[in-house]
C-alpha cells in the first residue's frame, strides 16, 4: 500500500501542474526613437499630456494629437504601435530598459525598468516603446519599476 501511494504521489507531481503553471512568456523585441529615428534624450524631449499611467498610439493621428516633441514628425504605424508613459522620479534617469512579452494566453505586458542617477533633480520623465502592430482589440499591461 505503501508503495502504491509513493506512485500516486509522483504521478500528481509530475503530471499534476496546471496549464497556468507551464504557461511561458516569449520575449518580443521593441524598438524606439533613439534607435529607428536617430531622436536623443526622448526621456526630456518627448510628451505627453499623462500622470504616472500610459496610452498606446495607434495612427499617426493619434501621436500628432497626443505626442509632443521635434525630433521625428511620421512614425511607421503600419507595423508599430506606440507605448507611451510618463513616471515622476526622486532623482535623474541613467536608462531605461524595457521587457517585453507575450504569454500562451495571448497577453502582452511590458515592463519598464528604470535605473535612477543619484543627482538630487527629480525629472518627470517619458518613456516609450515601439511594439509590433496590435491587433484592433489587445491591450497591453505595463508596469514601471524605478531604482538606484
Amino acid at each position: 500500500m505503501k508503495n502504491y501511494l509513493i506512485i500516486i504521489s509522483l504521478i500528481i507531481l509530475l503530471f499534476g501542474c496546471s496549464k497556468s503553471e507551464q504557461c511561458l512568456s516569449a520575449k518580443i523585441e521593441t524598438e524606439s526613437m533613439e534607435t529607428l529615428y536617430g531622436c536623443e534624450h526622448t526621456e526630456r524631449s518627448l510628451g505627453i499630456d499623462l500622470k504616472e499611467n500610459h496610452s498606446i498610439v495607434r495612427s499617426q493621428a493619434q501621436f500628432d494629437e497626443l505626442v509632443t516633441g521635434s525630433c521625428v514628425d511620421k512614425l511607421d504605424f503600419e507595423k508599430y504601435d506606440l507605448i507611451i508613459g510618463k513616471k515622476q522620479l526622486s532623482s535623474g534617469v541613467e536608462r531605461i530598459d524595457y521587457d517585453y512579452s507575450r504569454d500562451c494566453m495571448g497577453k502582452y505586458e511590458l515592463k519598464v525598468k528604470i535605473k535612477m542617477n543619484l543627482t538630487s533633480e527629480a525629472p518627470n520623465i517619458t518613456f516609450h516603446a515601439l511594439v509590433p502592430k496590435l491587433g484592433a482589440g489587445e491591450t497591453v499591461s505595463v508596469s514601471v519599476e524605478a531604482n538606484h
